[in-house]
């Protein structure tokens, strides 16, 4: 009975542990067979995860670079507007057309990556502006390129501008619904992510009272899919948030960009007219930025802008908007702030610039800035306005001395000089295609014997209104200096006198003295230009000299005395003209070579009733013959100064007591 019994028990025992064992593998491989469904629906759920960023990165990319696209567009044409010179317009015509290209490819990326009912709503609208925005773009073209260039300022500003406000609001509307997109399609996934976390968990809980093994291996295969997708999640939330900040933000700088900025001040302007407001639009400029990047680099450059970035905000509320404008300039809006409150602000941050130093390397830089406060009140109208005015504020800082505060004021004399000098800017070039600039000279003549003829002239440019009317110099050479059309003015000059030097026998006519402005003297490719046509016009050298200012000379001494050997090695005459009034050392008459030296003639018009003035000539008349140069006393008006200089040893005297300025004979 005990053996039966014993026996019983095993084959119990043994059934138990088949079953058992049998129940395990069936379990085992349920389970595997579970488990791997589960597993592949894992990864259908990573690759539709990751597969929804990509996409939406797609979207916004190709949002992103056509708003960009269409900024550039719009700059392009500015810039063909504004420029006279045919070649500068057909490159800005070819980088036109080249953002119109890109535009067109991030489009095509946009309807290639699909989109959403509401994303196609707002898309729809934006392409309707932006075929209307072409039309506009059109006939600015044709009015640039007919140079009507006046009108086609003003339809961009009037129209083409606040059109690329509306495309640009389209566009970041766009942005937001992909956003919002791209955060209901994570909501989603994510949502499936844990039904199926679920369906694993109940799995696992009837596996457990076979395998623990088997559940605990479900459990960590579970956690590893979770971090995975976890990680994806947070990186395209990443890549979403660096996009969204570098649309927002000066990538250099990391201060607001000029996007927001003009955003901001778009809304000052609105609260200003709808709630009697005031606020303050302060215009920086740093006044030492281009001497540390030709000095140092770009490197160096880009390093100050950092440094200055971190002073600004110091001055300011957090709620005031503080951006990098472009180049070395930044803007700060200061909101509910009155114009005095905002003078001690300007005021605190000139100081703490002033005292500010860049090092770089073996070498300290002074900074400084000029800063232009224009007031935001019920009267502003437009941002342009606004812009423009605290621009014109900081340029009459910068040319009362530099390092100081202007605050802009509509009636005041130098704001309304300095609009007038840029309503000069489409007059001089229509001029200039008109050819309504002509040469006049007036004669030098020898101050021991006055009555012989002329021993030099001086070559003035004149210009004639549409009428044909003389227009004095000093009202159009300010505005050519200050919008760059100095330099192609002097290369006309050059131009017409040689032709007509080319035309003249070499004893008919004495040696013409050609005016050369600071920007030409330090551009390297005038000197190669002057170079170049002197040898082609095949007249002797010695027919040709050219005056330079002692104020232009000093300020740029390496390249005034390039200039100079240059053209005294080819047998040029060279003068140093308005000597005295930059209040020069004649040290610096031992380092530039030249072979006159032209007094200012505000000391020579009134030197017989000012005897300080007296002196001045007197002496510069004489230290001029030690170091062997000739001397030109400028504006001679009387018979008493002619004398006064000749028993001086001055060599010759120009005014109209001599001579007055007459047109050169075609």
């Amino acid at each position: 009975m005990n053996g039966m019994k014993q026996w019983s028990i095993r084959l119990a025992q043994l059934s138990t542990q088949r079953v058992i064992g049998i129940g395990f593998i069936l379990v085992l491989a349920l389970m595997t067979l579970l488990i791997a469904g589960a597993l592949l629906r894992m990864v259908a759920i990573k690759d539709r995860m990751q597969a929804i960023v990509e996409r939406q990165n797609v979207k916004l990319e190709s949002v992103y670079q056509m708003r960009s696209q269409a900024r550039e567009r719009y700059n392009s044409l500015l810039q063909m507007a504004v420029v006279a010179d045919p070649f500068e317009q057909d490159e800005e015509f070819i980088r036109f057309n080249q953002h119109a290209a890109d535009f067109i490819v991030a489009r095509d990326a946009l309807l290639a990556a699909g989109m959403a009912e509401g994303e196609r709503a707002v898309w729809e609208k934006a392409r309707q502006l932006v075929r209307e925005d072409e039309v506009l773009h059109d006939r600015v073209l044709a009015l640039a390129q007919s140079d009507r260039r006046a009108e086609a300022i003003q339809l961009l500003l009037r129209q083409v501008r606040p059109m690329e406000v509306r495309i640009l609001a389209q566009f970041n509307s766009l942005i937001e619904l992909q956003r919002e997109a791209s955060r209901r399609a994570l909501v989603e996934a994510e949502a499936e992510y844990h039904r199926a976390l679920v369906y694993m968990a109940s799995l696992a809980a009837l596996a457990v009272l076979f395998s623990f093994f088997i559940a605990r291996a479900v459990i960590r295969r579970s956690r590893r899919s979770e971090t995975e997708l976890a990680e994806q999640k947070e990186r395209a939330l990443a890549v979403a948030d660096q996009l969204s900040w570098a649309a927002s933000h000066d990538a250099l700088t990391g201060l607001s960009s000029r996007l927001v900025f003009e955003r901001q001040l778009t809304e000052l302007i609105q609260d200003a007219r709808l709630r009697d407001s005031l606020h303050v639009l302060l215009y920086v400029d740093l006044d030492q930025f281009k001497v540390v990047n030709d000095t140092c680099g770009h490197i160096a450059g880009d390093e100050l802008l950092k440094q200055v970035a971190l002073i600004l905000p110091r001055h300011v509320r957090s709620g005031d908007t503080v951006a990098r404008l472009g180049g070395d300039e930044f803007g700060l809006l200061l909101a509910s702030c009155p114009v005095a409150k905002a003078v001690e602000i300007a005021e605190a941050l000139l100081a703490d610039l002033n005292g500010f130093r860049f090092g770089w390397q073996d070498k300290l830089f002074h900074v400084g800035a000029s800063i232009g406060l224009a007031e935001i009140g019920p009267a502003s109208r437009q941002l342009t306005e606004v812009l423009s005015a605290a621009d014109t504020a900081c340029y009459l800082a910068k040319e009362k001395g530099r390092n100081r505060v202007w605050v802009y004021q509509a009636d005041d004399a130098e704001t309304l000089q300095r609009q007038g000098e840029m309503q000069w800017l489409p007059k001089l070039s229509q001029a200039l295609k008109d050819e309504r600039f002509e040469l006049h000279f007036q004669n030098i003549m020898r101050v021991g014997e006055p009555k012989a003829g002329p021993a030099l002239c001086e070559v003035l440019v004149r210009m004639r209104d549409e009428a044909g009317r003389l227009v004095p110099p000093m009202a159009f050479i300010p505005a050519a200096e200050r919008y760059g059309l100095v330099q192609t003015l002097d290369r006309w000059v050059l131009g017409q006198t040689l032709a007509w030097l080319g035309g003249q026998a070499p004893d008919q006519c004495p040696t013409l003295m050609v005016n050369v402005s600071a920007p030409s003297m330090a551009d390297e490719s005038f000197l190669n230009f002057v170079v170049e046509r002197i040898n082609a016009a095949g007249i002797v050298p010695e027919r040709i000299g050219f005056e330079i200012t002692e104020t232009a000379a000093v300020s740029n001494l390496a390249k005034a005395t390039r200039f100079i050997q240059v053209l005294r090695g080819m047998g040029c005459q060279v003068a140093l003209d308005d000597f005295g009034s930059g209040m020069a050392s004649f040290a610096y008459l031992k380092n530039l070579p030249v072979s006159l030296i032209k007094i200012d003639g505000s000391f020579v018009a009134d030197m017989m009733d000012d005897p300080l003035d007296f002196v001045i000539v007197e002496s510069t008349c004489r230290i001029a013959k030690q170091m062997g140069l000739k001397v030109v006393a400028e504006h001679v008006t009387c018979q008493q100064a002619l004398a006064s200089l000749h028993e001086m040893g001055a060599d010759y005297a120009q005014g109209y007591l001599l001579h007055h300025p007459e047109r050169l004979a075609a």
